[in-house]
């Protein structure tokens, strides 16, 4: 029988089967990034993408970053990853070539903060409306489509239809590695954020400030006052009964049965699922709750941030999608019906915290209040011995249980559990973490035990 330190070990090996658990890390410069993905049930079912590139444009290093929190599927993620990455990466080089006369530095970065800001915003919107004009172009609004008229759409056209359909979230850093500055930005409740030391007298904690704005439904008034138009009707806001509960987002790129005119949904994606040529609607009741010409948005928050005053605190980059707040929240993960006070936020800072951040951004020690918050014990450096050597495997497997082998054991059976439960629920999570001025060392077991 295996102790209880054994059983910790094991259920650590488990979730790092590549089935589950995804992993990579980047060095370019003084910039070091380590990367996470993450699905009990199965990589395929994790919809989630992320993007960690070098960019050497016209002999400067630029970082992007990038979580991409995929709707009812992966296809809009990927294709969001790939086409919009793609185009700031033009655009950016034609705005330093043609604006700033071939170099984007220090000297002109006021200037530049408006123009790459107002870049990032159009390239965002100009990909939602790729998206939906690739299903408009297909099937204009006033066709009335029998059901073999839209089966044989989705035959001829299910990759463009698909990627509308689907829908994805988005938090990325555009990071000017040697001139350090950046900008973040952000559309639905995934999350860019920096933390950075607090002053001395409180060695080894840290501060977190979000500089985006996060699209939830459940901040106050982001639900109706963005994501229901005028012309909608009346509609209780009793959390019962709102008909996007399950979305969670008021802002998203795709999804178009959120945005388009109600004939789309009536007429087209009732046959967005298929199983061996039947018809499979959309989930019960959606298409009678979804008011008629809902403004579901795509609009995005851009922020500029100067990280230079920052560098003496040792600046840390987190990116992360809504999973890691279902985790720390708790209440359809380990205590079901009871939800964490703690902010996501504030678990994230604790954990890179450290009082010798010469050795490691990691306390030797964890604070209690974090055990407190997550409800259980966590435990960091274990990640080297296996193999792994990577920040946000260890932030992640801290809030999948930490310490507690009970907890790590369930997550690994985790179909087991939801069979026994189905109110449980650990959404795909996904975690970026980048120190901007130095690598990301990760403590030995015999630095931790110390």
């Amino acid at each position: 029988m295996l102790t209880w330190q054994g059983r910790v070990v094991d259920a650590r090996l488990k979730l790092l089967d590549p089935s589950r658990c995804r992993h990579s890390k980047l060095r370019r410069g003084n910039a070091e990034v380590h990367a996470v993905t993450f699905q009990p049930l199965g990589s395929k079912y994790n919809n989630d993408h992320l993007v960690t590139q070098s960019w050497e444009i016209l002999g400067q290093q630029w970082l992007m970053l990038a979580v991409f929190d995929g709707y009812r599927g992966d296809a809009t993620a990927r294709y969001v990853a790939r086409s919009l990455l793609g185009r700031i990466q033009e655009r950016l080089r034609e705005i330093i070539v043609d604006t700033f006369g071939g170099l984007l530095d220090r000297l002109n970065c006021d200037a530049a903060e408006p123009v790459v800001s107002s870049m990032l915003e159009e390239e965002v919107l100009a990909c939602e409306r790729r998206l939906v004009q690739s299903v408009s172009s297909i099937c204009p609004e006033n066709r009335n489509l029998t059901e073999d008229d839209a089966r044989g759409l989705f035959q001829r056209h299910g990759e463009e239809i698909t990627r509308a359909k689907c829908g994805t979230t988005i938090s990325l850093a555009l990071v000017a590695v040697e001139e350090h500055f950046m900008w973040a930005v952000n559309v639905g409740n995934s999350s860019v954020a920096i933390t950075t030391i607090v002053p001395a007298e409180e060695q080894g904690k840290r501060s977190a400030q979000q500089p985006c704005t996060r699209h939830s439904i459940l901040s106050v008034g982001d639900a109706y006052t963005v994501h229901l138009p005028a012309d909608s009707g009346k509609l209780s806001k009793a959390a019962d009964e709102r008909p996007f509960v399950w979305l969670n987002t008021s802002r998203v790129l795709g999804a178009i049965l959120h945005k388009a005119p109600y004939a789309y949904l009536r007429d087209l994606f009732h046959y967005a699922y298929q199983n061996q040529g039947t018809r499979t609607p959309e989930p019960p009741a959606v298409v009678e709750k979804i008011p008629s010409n809902l403004s579901l948005k795509a609009d995005p928050s851009v922020r500029f941030i100067d990280l230079k005053p920052m560098r003496d605190k040792d600046p840390i980059l987190v990116l992360f999608t809504d999973g890691v707040n279902c985790l720390v929240n708790g209440s359809t993960v380990f205590t079901p019906g009871v939800s964490s006070s703690a902010h996501p936020l504030t678990v994230m800072a604790s954990m890179l915290a450290g009082p010798d951040r010469d050795l490691s951004i990691f306390p030797t020690k964890s604070p209690m209040s974090l055990e407190l918050a997550l409800g259980h014990g966590v435990d960091f450096g274990w990640s080297r011995a296996h193999g792994v050597d990577n920040i946000a495997v260890e932030i992640l497997f801290n809030l999948l249980g930490g310490s507690n082998a009970d907890r790590l054991e369930q997550v690994v059976n985790w179909d087991r559990a939801i069979a026994h439960n189905p109110n449980l629920f650990i959404d795909d999570t996904t975690i970026i973490i980048a120190r901007l001025g130095r690598a990301l060392p990760v403590m030995s077991s015999a630095e931790s035990a110390s």
